[in-house]
């Protein structure tokens, strides 16, 4: 590990108070004693205030996997009183951070940004409701989400049980102060504009099925949908069997897109090449290297279960091969077409070098325009939204999408003013350049201009850099170097 060790010895009074368990990782742990550092259980204020639910209102119900790991956001399902799994949840409030006590090293840690009525939570979460006044509220989610954090809570872990953080050894884990304000808001920002980011993904991502829900009812033409049970020639021709192909709600929507007062076609007739990602296997490359780091000369892959809900990549990994494998082209859209079928995502400007695996159909426009394919992109992923793909698919463990049925997805002929515009809110190139010199306050504003203007593609580019930058500063304070508040790092490539 970086940051946590296991020690050269141990006193018998150490492994008595271990109840005599000689496991190096049960004393292993990051000590310092420098005044800089100081417990969680001494920086927070831990609420365990309970909600005596009632039957009939509505409550928003958060559990563990309601946290997403890769951005810390906080999501939850709108219930009725009577099926909230807990009698007496935990009460929680907009801005409130919440600690996953399970598999806390999982990365479960996020902050509330819904101000909605009425949040409970599962039992099975620590909420913070405030921090001393020398740290903010972001700048303790930064390191809650840091591999120091997780490094110590690894720490805990004995014999086949998972580790995990309660009220029981917050004390143990300790956080790295800051040495004055000036890095105290930066850290604060930068963790702030990060979560920003990631929230304006999802309002964008809502706007989009939005748009095009509207666009496509309000378009209908004249005629009425009547459901028909297939025939046996619709069968023979169809050369499909599955129910799910010939249920009212597949046809339904079919007709939908059909009816459309432009119509609609086929993904080819919009100019596209449909194929298969690179087959990584050693029978067809060869022997492979894999990362989860970039190395010089390495593939950048990208899997389709690491693709989001918006179209976004969560995870990248790294493959070294001496082979010439299939890379991405600018204006490429990869669509995930098993297991998570129907999560597709735009390149707009690929990284050299990369690819996706077999499980991915690159769908590739043949003169490169970058901003049909956004528009398209947006398509797929509301006809997900729509389910339209899980009666298309077929088979178990969450279907497949078979490249002959690629002739029964079809993109609505949506007017060129009304695409342009679904398609800004995925791709948007907007420039955000920054200055070398540039100080907070000039940073603030210009972020927010930025936000406000950005699409997916941009804001998720820009979170990544943020991300980078952000883990460097916390290693810089746990190391007890000088931090600049610099934010030329939005220029690098």
């Amino acid at each position: 590990m970086k940051y946590v060790n296991s020690p050269n010895s141990v006193s018998i009074q150490d492994v008595i108070r271990n109840h005599f368990i000689f496991a190096p990782s049960q004393y292993s742990s990051f000590a310092s004693e420098e005044k800089r550092f100081d417990t969680l259980n001494n920086l927070v204020e831990l609420k365990n205030e309970r909600v005596k639910i009632k039957k009939d209102p509505l409550y928003t119900y958060i559990e563990i996997g309601d946290i997403d790991v890769n951005t810390g956001l906080v999501g939850g399902r709108e219930v009725h009183g009577v099926f909230v799994p807990s009698i007496t949840p935990l009460s929680i409030s907009h801005g409130d951070l919440l600690i996953s006590t399970v598999r806390t090293y999982r990365k479960g840690i996020g902050i509330i940004t819904s101000s909605k009525k009425n949040l409970v939570g599962s039992p099975a979460l620590l909420v913070i409701s405030g921090v001393k006044d020398n740290i903010s509220k972001e700048y303790l989610l930064a390191f809650l989400r840091s591999d120091f954090f997780v490094e110590q809570i690894l720490a805990f872990q004995k014999r086949g049980m998972y580790p995990r953080l309660d009220r029981d050894n917050i004390n143990d884990v300790s956080i790295a102060l800051p040495r004055d304000s000036e890095e105290l808001k930066y850290v604060s920002y930068l963790q702030r504009s990060l979560i920003e980011r990631e929230g304006r993904i999802r309002d964008r991502s809502s706007l989009i099925i939005k748009e095009i829900g509207d666009e496509l009812l309000r378009g209908q033409q004249e005629h009425t949908f009547v459901y028909e049970m297939p025939s046996f020639n619709n069968i023979k021709n169809d050369n499909r069997l599955d129910a799910g192909y010939y249920s009212y709600e597949y046809r339904q929507k079919k007709f939908l897109l059909e009816n459309y007062l432009y119509g609609s076609d086929p993904i080819k007739k919009w100019d596209y090449e449909i194929e298969r990602g690179q087959n990584l296997q050693e029978s067809t490359i060869g022997n492979s290297i894999y990362s989860s780091f970039p190395k010089k000369g390495f593939y950048t892959l990208i899997r389709p279960t690491n693709i989001s809900e918006y179209g976004t990549v969560s995870k990248f990994e790294y493959l070294g091969n001496s082979n010439q494998l299939s890379i991405l082209q600018q204006g490429d859209i990869v669509f995930s077409a098993e297991g998570t079928i129907g999560k597709c995502i735009l390149f707009a400007n690929p990284k050299e070098n990369s690819i996706t695996n077999i499980h991915g159909i690159i769908l590739r426009k043949k003169d490169h325009n970058i901003k049909e394919s956004a528009f398209v992109a947006c398509i797929l992923r509301f006809q997900r939204d729509w389910k339209v793909f899980d009666y298309l698919s077929v088979g178990g463990q969450g279907g497949s999408m078979a490249m002959q049925y690629w002739d029964d997805i079809l993109i609505p002929n949506f007017p060129k003013e009304k695409r342009e515009k679904i398609a800004k809110y995925y791709f948007n190139e907007e420039q955000f350049n920054v200055e070398s010199n540039c100080d907070l306050e000039t940073f603030v504003l210009k972020d927010e201009k930025y936000v406000e203007v950005a699409g997916i593609v941009q804001l998720d580019e820009s979170a990544k850099l943020i991300e980078r930058r952000l883990a460097e500063v916390l290693h810089q304070i746990i190391k007890g170097e000088k931090v600049s508040a610099d934010f030329s790092f939005f220029n690098k490539e």
